[in-house]
C-alpha cells in the first residue's frame, strides 16, 4: 500500500487535493479492520484525501460495470459534473464521467450490497484473510518470502533458489493458473508469482499446497528457447502464465504482437 498517511499530511499542507485509488482494496481492507487485521487508514479519516475511489466488482462481488467515486464535500462534488444550460432542448447535465449507461450493473451492484451486508461482507473477509494467512504460512515452507510487507489481500512471492518459470509451468499441470510477474531491478524486486486471493481459496489452499510442494521437490529447471515459444504462438498453445516474462525477450512490436496472439487464442 502507498503510505497514504504521509502523502494526505503533505497535501493538506500545500493545500492540493489527493484523490486515493482503493478500487482494489476500497471493498475489503475496512473490513479487514473490523475484524481485527491492522490497516493503515487510507480513508476520509485522514484530512487530506479529498476523493476515494471504488470498483464494486472487486471485493464488492458484484458483476462489472459499476464502481465509485466519494468526495469528501458537496463543493467537490459539484468539480466532477458537467452542467451546459445553454442548451436550448433542456438543461444538460453529465452528474458521473460517463454519460448515457446502462442501469443494469449499478442494479446488480446495489442488489448484492443489500443482499451481502456489512454481516456478508466481514464473513467473506475472513475467508480471504485466512486462504491468505494459510497460503503465506505454506508456502515460506517451500522456501518462497513475500517480495514487500503483507498488508491486503494480495501476495507476491518470490523463491531464489527455484526456477519460477518452470514452478508455474508444472503447477498448470496440476491445474492451477497464476501469473509470473517480471522482476524490477532498479526497486530490488525479483521475480515473482502474484496471487489474488478470493474466499474460494479458503476451501482450496490445502490442496494447492500439496501440490505446490510436489512441484518443489522435483526442483525442475525450463530452459526457454525462442524458437519453441515461437512455434507455440503459431499453434496458439503459448502460456499465457508466462507472457510478462516472455514479452521481455522481445523488442517492443514483438512482445505487442506476442500478447494480441495469446489474447486471440481465447476465442478459439
Amino acid at each position: 500500500m502507498d503510505p497514504v498517511k504521509e502523502i494526505s499530511e503533505i497535501a493538506k499542507e500545500k493545500e492540493i487535493p489527493l484523490h486515493v485509488d482503493a478500487c482494489l482494496g476500497g471493498f475489503i481492507l475496512p473490513f479487514f479492520e473490523k475484524i481485527g487485521e491492522k490497516v493503515e487508514p487510507f480513508d476520509f479519516r485522514l484530512d487530506g484525501v479529498t476523493s476515494i475511489s471504488m470498483d464494486v466488482h472487486k471485493y464488492g462481488y458484484s458483476p462489472k460495470g459499476a464502481s465509485v467515486v466519494l468526495f469528501r464535500d458537496r463543493e467537490l462534488k459539484k468539480e466532477s459534473m458537467f452542467v451546459n444550460t445553454s442548451n436550448p432542448g433542456y438543461v444538460f447535465i453529465n452528474s458521473a464521467v460517463l454519460s448515457s449507461r446502462s442501469v443494469g450493473p449499478l442494479a446488480s451492484a446495489f442488489a448484492v450490497i443489500k443482499y451481502l451486508g456489512e454481516e456478508g461482507y466481514m464473513k467473506l473477509s475472513k475467508d480471504v484473510l485466512d486462504a491468505r494467512n494459510a497460503l503465506l504460512k505454506g508456502m515460506k515452507k517451500l522456501g518462497f518470502e513475500s517480495v514487500a510487507p503483507v498488508e491486503s489481500s494480495i501476495l507476491s512471492l518470490f523463491n531464489e533458489n527455484l526456477d519460477l518459470i518452470s514452478f508455474v509451468s508444472a503447477m498448470r499441470e496440476y491445474g492451477w493458473h497464476f501469473h509470473l510477474q517480471r522482476g524490477v531491478r532498479k526497486y530490488r524486486i525479483p521475480v515473482n508469482i502474484h496471487f489474488t486471493i478470493s474466499p474460494i481459496h479458503r476451501r482450496t489452499v490445502g490442496e494447492f499446497l500439496r501440490d505446490a510442494e510436489k512441484v518443489v521437490e522435483r526442483k525442475e529447471k525450463r530452459e526457454i528457447n525462442l524458437n519453441e515459444i515461437f512455434e507455440s504462438v503459431k499453434s496458439g498453445k503459448i502460456d499465457s502464465s508466462l507472457a510478462p516474462i516472455l514479452v521481455e525477450m522481445f523488442e517492443e512490436e514483438v512482445a505487442n504482437e506476442l500478447v494480441k496472439e495469446i489474447v486471440i487464442d481465447f476465442f478459439r
